[in-house]
Order: structure tokens, then C-alpha cells, then sequence
């Protein structure tokens, strides 16, 4: 009998419905969509602290762009992501807040203090690239 912990057919789907994506070095993206529960986010959580110290990231971007409906459960979790992912000593950003999610999460009077929040993943992408002292180039201006 193994004794490892045996994962349950939701973490499996959990975890490949949440993929922790190496972008650039030291950027992890981790883009969620759908639902967020407690098991998932816990998967989630534990998938990215992993993903943190094995790639040696000191930035995660997170987009919730095709996260559907943000509560104050779901507000929560990312929280505790954040928490997480900084206690790790990384920096994190959270990106995809459309118009609807912004208006929902001033209503319910969840705070988001401690990390960036951007509309669209490109901005957060060009922050993380601040925050490492990095700048995209194009070849004209390498050149010269």
C-alpha cells in the first residue's frame, strides 16, 4: 500500500485546468479560468509555491481574465494566494480585472492591498519586467 497521499480525481483536474506557465525568467503566469472553490484554489496555491522555488521566480503573474464571477470567497482566495507567493519572497500581479469584476469587488469592500492589479495581461507583463529591471528592446534600438 502506498503511503503517499493519493490525489483525488478532483485535485488531478484542478491541476491541469492550472497550469503555471514559465513566461520569462524569474516570471511565472498562472492564468485561471472558471470557478475558484477552496479545493482549487488549495491545488492551485500549492501547484504555485512549487512552481516559485523550482524555477527560482520572483515574479507571478496572475490573470483571472476567464475567472467569470469574483465573490468575496473568491477575493479571499486570491488574497491568501498573494500572501503566500510573498511570504515565498516574490512579487505578485494580478491582472484581467474587467470593468464588472472591479465594480464587484469595490461593493463588497474586499481589499486588495499588497499587490499591483492591471486591466489587461500586457501591462502586468511590462510591470514584472520593471520590477526586474528589464525592458523589451526592438532590434533597431539594439542596434544602435
Amino acid at each position: 500500500m502506498n503511503k503517499e497521499k493519493q490525489k483525488q480525481p478532483a485535485e488531478e483536474m484542478y491541476e491541469s485546468y492550472s497550469p503555471v506557465v514559465p513566461v520569462l525568467d524569474e516570471i511565472l503566469v498562472l492564468p485561471l479560468v472558471g470557478v475558484l472553490d477552496s479545493l482549487r484554489t488549495q491545488v492551485i496555491m500549492e501547484k504555485l509555491l512549487n512552481n516559485i522555488v523550482a524555477q527560482r521566480a520572483k515574479v507571478v503573474i496572475v490573470d483571472i481574465t476567464g475567472v467569470p464571477v469574483v465573490d468575496t470567497l473568491t477575493a479571499s482566495h486570491l488574497i491568501n494566494t498573494a500572501k503566500a507567493v510573498k511570504l515565498m519572497g516574490a512579487h505578485i500581479i494580478v491582472t484581467g480585472i474587467s470593468p464588472k469584476i472591479a465594480k464587484i469587488i469595490v461593493e463588497l469592500g474586499v481589499e486588495l492591498e499588497g499587490f499591483k492589479t492591471f486591466g489587461i495581461m500586457s501591462e502586468g507583463v511590462m510591470h514584472a519586467l520593471e520590477l526586474l529591471n528589464r525592458k523589451i528592446v526592438s532590434v533597431e534600438e539594439e542596434v544602435r
